[in-house]
């Protein structure tokens, strides 16, 4: 389990203003410029250790070598993961990530959420177009996410119990596409 919890994080964004409503709890918040390289600095870090457990997955159903000559001569998918995968890919999973850290470090109510897993660790289309690169150089597409939310946050209490859910989905926007953050308004409230 990775620890999203962050001071840099939190000292880059901040809660400008909190609304609520029957379903729904909207949060504003607002970047620090002054701190955004110690925030970049903590995010590379933290983006590396969230796909740590999928490079080990991807390691451990590689290394046996199935070639009955023994020529290894390509390098393995776990060496390209993620960083020959399409650039919407990795916004994708950027995505998800900054969910999990909105829901960490900035989720009101209870103290204590905590994000388990990401589900791009599981997002096997990626992973044939990792394989697909390696065997024939081709470079890998865009694969579309996994199906459901981006990550879910659970409250857990002192014992580790889960007291409650949350379900996060981020969107990586160039313009702030509102209609993009409608559909995705849409789909958490069904």
């Amino acid at each position: 389990m990775i620890n999203l919890r962050n001071s840099d994080i939190k000292k880059w964004l901040s809660a400008a203003s909190v609304s609520h409503s029957a379903d729904y709890c909207h949060q504003l918040l607002v970047e620090n410029g002054r701190q955004r390289v110690a925030a970049i600095r903590a995010l590379k870090s933290i983006v590396h250790e969230a796909h740590q457990d999928t490079k080990e997955y991807l390691r451990q159903c590689t290394e046996e070598d199935l070639d009955p000559f023994g020529n290894r001569s390509t390098p393995s998918i776990t060496d390209a993961y993620p960083s020959r995968l399409h650039l919407k890919t990795k916004k994708a999973y950027f995505g998800e990530i900054m969910a999990g850290l909105v829901a960490e470090n900035f989720a009101t109510g209870p103290g204590n959420w905590r994000v388990l897993t990401f589900l791009f660790g599981l997002h096997e289309l990626a992973f044939y177009q990792l394989e697909l690169w390696r065997q024939t150089g081709r470079i890998p597409k865009h694969v579309p996410g996994q199906q459901g939310e981006d990550c879910v946050a659970f409250y857990l209490d002192d014992l580790g119990g889960v007291k409650a859910s949350l379900v996060c989905e981020g969107k990586c926007t160039n313009d702030h596409d509102s209609s993009m953050i409608s559909d995705a308004h849409r789909s958490l409230s069904s």
